[in-house]
C-alpha cells in the first residue's frame, strides 16, 4: 500500500492546501490578474530541495512560485540549487543585490527584480524583544514585481520639499518596494520635471505661493497625480487649501474624534477608521481588517460628487459616534459638528485613458506609516496595504486587487462528521480498491502475453 501510494503521488503530484489561511492558494485577484498577464517573465528561485524542506519560510515560497506559473503560461519557473550552481545568479548581482539562498528574481528581458525571501513575510517584534514573523505576503511583493517588470516606463515619484514637509520614511520605503524612483522636487526653485508620475506633499507647515499653484495646476493639466498628507500642525495653508477645493476637497482646520470603542485603540491611542465606497479599500471590511490613523487627524469636506469634470470620492471616515472639534488640548466638541467626519478622499478628472487621469489624493493624517512597526503588525492594522492600494489607485489602475496577508499561526485540522466519515472512506475503502482493480488489471494483462 505505501509503496503504490508513493507511486501515486509521483505519478500525480496533486497538492491539497490543509493550512488555515490558504498559505498555498493563490486570491482570486491574483488569479484574475495571471489569466491577463501577457508578459514572458523567468521566476528563478535560487535554493534548492535541501533548502526547502529544512527552512519552512523557504519552501513555502517555492509552494507559491509554482502555483504563479501553473496559472499563467507566460510565466516560466525554475528552481536552481544554489549548491549546485553557486555563481547562478551574477549579472542580477551587479546592482550590490545578494544572491543567496531564498532569492527570488523575476526577468522579463528588458526589466527584473530580485527579493530575499525575508521581503514576503510580514515580521513584529514581541514584548521580549523578539523578531517574529507573523504573516506571508507573497502575492503582494511578486504582483507588484511582475508589474514593474511588465512596464515600459518607469514610475517616478517626487517628494515636494521647500515648504517645511515632514520627513516619511516608511512611505519612502514602501514607495521603493512598489517599484517608484524616488526624488526630491523644491516647488519654488524648480520647475516639474516630465518624468514626474506622483508628486507626494508630506505635511507642509508654509503656504505655496501663486507660482507653486500655476506649475501644480499644469502637472495635473497632463494627467499628473498628487499625494497630499496633511496632520494637525498644517494650518494657515490659505493658498494650497483654496487649491484643492477647486478639486472637490476642502481641508479644515478641526481634528476627528471618535467614540466608538470599537474603532478606537486607546493602549496605542489610534482611531480605526471606517470605509466609504472607494476601491481603495474593497475587501477590507469582509477581511476584518482595519487601518490605524494617529490621533488628531485633520477632517475633510466633500464639496461635490461631480463637477465640471471632476469627480469626488469618500475613501476612510470615522463612524456616526464621531465629532470635530478645533480645541486641540482639550478635545471638547465646541464646534456641534457631530456624526461621520471624512479624513481621506480623492478627486479625479478623466482623462484619455486611465492612466490619463489626474488624481488627487488627500489624507487628514501623514503618519499612516510612521506609526511604530510592532504596532501596526501587533493589532493586525492594514495600513501597509492600504498605503499600496493608494499607490496602484494613483497609477491610474481601478483593479479591486486587496489581497490580505496570510497568517502563519498554527493551528488543528477540524472536520465535521460528514467530512470526517468522507476522509475515513477514501482511505479505508476508496484508496484499497483502487490498489484491488490496478493489481488485477495488471495480473490479467501479464496473464494474456
Amino acid at each position: 500500500m505505501n509503496l503504490f501510494m508513493t507511486l501515486l503521488v509521483q505519478k500525480f503530484p496533486i497538492k491539497l492546501d490543509m493550512t488555515g489561511a490558504q498559505l498555498y492558494e493563490l486570491s482570486d485577484e491574483t488569479k484574475t490578474m495571471l489569466s491577463q498577464y501577457d508578459t514572458p517573465v523567468d521566476i528563478y528561485f535560487v535554493a534548492g530541495a535541501g533548502y526547502e524542506s529544512a527552512y519552512r519560510l523557504i519552501g513555502n515560497i517555492a509552494e507559491v512560485l509554482e502555483k504563479y506559473a501553473q496559472y499563467c503560461p507566460e510565466i516560466k519557473y525554475t528552481n536552481i540549487d544554489s549548491d549546485e550552481n553557486p555563481t547562478f545568479g551574477q549579472k542580477y548581482a551587479e546592482d550590490g543585490e545578494r544572491i543567496t539562498p531564498g532569492t527570488v528574481i523575476l526577468d522579463a528581458g528588458e526589466r527584473f527584480r530580485v527579493y530575499e525571501y525575508g521581503e514576503f513575510y510580514n515580521a513584529n517584534t514581541n514584548a521580549q524583544g523578539e523578531v517574529v514573523v507573523s504573516s506571508m505576503r507573497a502575492e503582494q511583493v511578486l504582483n507588484a514585481g511582475l508589474r514593474y517588470v511588465s512596464r515600459t516606463e518607469d514610475f517616478t515619484a517626487y517628494f515636494v520639499k521647500g515648504h517645511e514637509e515632514r520627513e516619511l520614511a516608511g512611505l519612502e520605503e514602501k514607495l521603493a518596494t512598489e517599484n517608484y524612483i524616488l526624488g526630491e522636487l523644491n516647488l519654488s526653485m524648480e520647475e516639474i520635471p516630465a518624468d514626474a508620475k506622483l508628486l507626494v506633499f508630506a505635511a507642509p507647515q508654509v503656504d505655496y505661493t501663486d507660482t507653486d499653484i500655476a506649475k501644480l495646476d499644469a502637472f495635473f493639466a497632463r494627467g499628473g497625480k498628487g499625494l497630499f498628507l496633511f496632520d494637525y500642525t498644517c494650518s494657515g495653508l490659505t493658498n494650497l487649501y483654496a487649491y484643492l477645493r477647486t478639486w472637490g476637497i476642502g481641508v479644515t482646520d478641526e481634528v476627528a474624534v471618535e467614540l466608538d470603542q470599537a474603532h478606537t485603540v486607546p493602549q496605542a491611542g489610534l482611531l480605526l477608521a471606517a470605509y466609504g465606497e472607494s476601491t481603495v479599500t474593497s475587501g477590507f471590511a469582509e477581511n476584518g481588517r482595519y487601518i490605524g490613523y494617529a490621533p488628531y487627524s485633520k477632517t475633510l469636506q466633500l464639496l461635490f460628487e461631480e463637477n465640471g469634470g471632476v469627480r469626488t470620492e469618500q475613501v476612510l471616515c470615522t463612524t456616526e459616534d464621531a465629532y470635530s472639534t478645533g480645541n486641540l488640548e482639550t478635545l471638547e466638541n465646541t464646534s456641534g459638528n457631530t456624526g461621520v467626519q471624512v479624513i481621506a478622499a480623492a478627486a479625479t478628472r478623466q482623462g484619455n485613458t486611465p492612466a490619463e487621469d489626474a488624481i488627487l489624493f488627500v489624507s487628514g493624517n501623514s503618519a499612516l506609516l510612521e506609526i511604530e512597526e510592532q504596532t501596526v503588525a501587533g493589532f493586525g492594522l492594514a495600513n501597509y496595504d492600504y498605503i499600496g492600494n493608494t499607490l496602484t489607485f494613483l497609477q491610474g489602475s481601478y483593479e479591486d486587487y486587496t489581497i490580505s496577508p496570510k497568517y502563519l499561526a498554527g493551528g488543528r485540522l477540524i472536520l465535521d462528521g460528514r467530512q470526517g466519515l468522507l476522509i475515513g472512506a477514501l482511505f479505508i475503502i476508496v484508496v484499497p480498491l483502487v490498489v484491488l482493480v490496478y493489481g488485477i488489471v495488471v495480473w490479467f494483462r501479464r496473464r494474456h502475453l
